[in-house]
């Protein structure tokens, strides 16, 4: 029988070797992406201010300096052929693009009061009437709330419009002294939430009345509400700063956010959100990296890492990511604001050819039963090699098995003819 310090030092070791192999196996299922830039969209470089995904998924229009206009596959953003360039008069920078809930239209807002329509049905961009009232503010900001009767509207300076196709342009709150960054309003709620650098967020209800949450401490840069089932938003803030925002859809102005949790050991600083089609939060950072955000748990964990996109692309690295579409934090498109489109997905290194490279060493300091056992039980692919493996010596041995009968009666037969 095993003595007891034995068998402490063999627990002891048992348990080593788990911990070991559980960290090996969670360090490797929480490695970044890899990335590969798929080339400009254009010859030149452009200077995209915005990007906005249809509500169907397979459309991306992008705009940015000097009225620039694009509507290009989301499938195949660098595919020529199915990319229409949107022609009009208007030189100003473009800034903030929104696709109206029914999908057949969108607006896009810029600078000098600049607000165009755009008809997905032909490929027509018209001028807006009566941004007059705008009186040529530089419109940062602008989103339809959920049943496409109005969309809200930011400026530089601070001010909030509404629109309508009835009513045109109508001013509804000027409190603000900053730049307001974003404006999101709810799918499922009769709520819109205003981010400003330096006045903190407010809220617009159904009746377009604006109401001050407070949190001007923090320079908010972006918002966005990723699931309609879900009475939350989420903003971001310099500093690597990012607060849940619980909506009170009975009274508004109730509606709170929650302490900001601050992102540490990652270098760069939060830039924009994008929402993925499974509801993932992915936060856009400067420099070129990506983050993911739970909602639930209120986490953030790295997708990929500056480092990442330097090896893989000097140039990529250098570019300003403008947005981040496509099915999940695994795997996705991204687009610059010089045209660049990179696309992410996961590792070519799999977790079975990491475990192999981990008997090298693991071995050496641990029981080999107990360790191979471990690995062979987190490993399809040792799994499989060893079923085929056995199977073949089963083979083998069946066959020697017949070649020796079939043998025996050869030399029967000739025996036979002998007598």
């Amino acid at each position: 029988m095993r003595s007891a310090p034995t068998m402490r030092r063999s627990l002891v070791a048992l348990m080593l070797i788990t911990l070991m192999l559980s960290l090996s196996l969670a360090s490797a299922a929480s490695s970044t992406v890899d990335v590969k830039s798929e080339g400009r969209i254009t010859e030149d470089a452009l200077g995209l201010e915005t990007a906005e995904t249809n509500p169907l998924g397979d459309h991306l229009l992008i705009a940015g300096a000097d009225g620039f206009v694009r509507i290009i596959s989301a499938i195949t953003p660098t595919d020529a052929t199915t990319a229409v360039e949107l022609q009009h008069s208007n030189t100003n920078t473009l800034r903030d693009i929104t696709w109206h809930p029914a999908g057949n239209t969108a607006l896009i807002a810029g600078d000098s009061g600049t607000v165009l329509r755009y008809s997905h049905e032909d490929y027509v961009l018209t001028t807006v009437m009566g941004t007059g009232a705008l009186e040529s503010s530089d419109i940062s900001a602008i989103d339809w709330r959920l049943n496409g009767d109005y969309a809200y509207l930011g400026s530089d300076t601070g001010v909030i419009y509404r629109y309508s196709s009835s009513d045109g342009f109508t001013l509804l709150d000027m409190s603000a002294n900053s730049a307001v960054s974003a404006i999101e309003c709810h799918e499922q709620l009769q709520l819109c939430l205003v981010t400003t650098l330096s006045d903190g967020i407010a809220i617009i209800d159904r009746d377009h009345d604006v109401s001050w949450l407070g949190s001007a401490g923090d320079t908010w840069v972006d918002v966005d509400c990723p699931d309609v089932d879900l009475n939350e938003c989420v903003a971001i803030a310099s500093g690597r700063r990012i607060s849940a925002i619980i909506l009170n859809e009975q009274t508004p102005a109730s509606t709170r956010i929650e302490s900001p949790i601050i992102v540490g050991e990652l270098g760069g600083e939060f830039v924009s959100i994008s929402i993925m089609d499974d509801h993932t939060v992915i936060v856009e950072m400067a420099p070129f990296a990506l983050i993911k955000f739970e909602m639930d748990g209120q986490k953030a964990y790295q997708v990929l890492e500056h480092a990442t996109v330097s090896e893989a692309s000097a140039t990529l690295a250098g570019t300003r990511l403008v947005a981040t579409w496509g099915d999940d934090d695994t795997h996705g498109l991204m687009i610059s604001s010089d045209g660049t489109v990179s696309s992410f997905s996961p590792p070519a290194v799999v977790d079975d050819e990491l475990m192999f490279k981990a008997i090298g060493v693991l071995v050496m300091i641990a029981v080999p039963g107990t360790i191979i056992g471990l690995i062979f039980m987190n490993s399809k692919t040792l799994q499989g090699w060893y079923h085929g493996r056995r199977n073949a010596r089963r083979e083998a041995k069946r066959q020697a098995g017949i070649d020796e009968i079939r043998a025996q009666k050869i030399a029967e037969r000739a025996a036979k003819n002998k007598n």
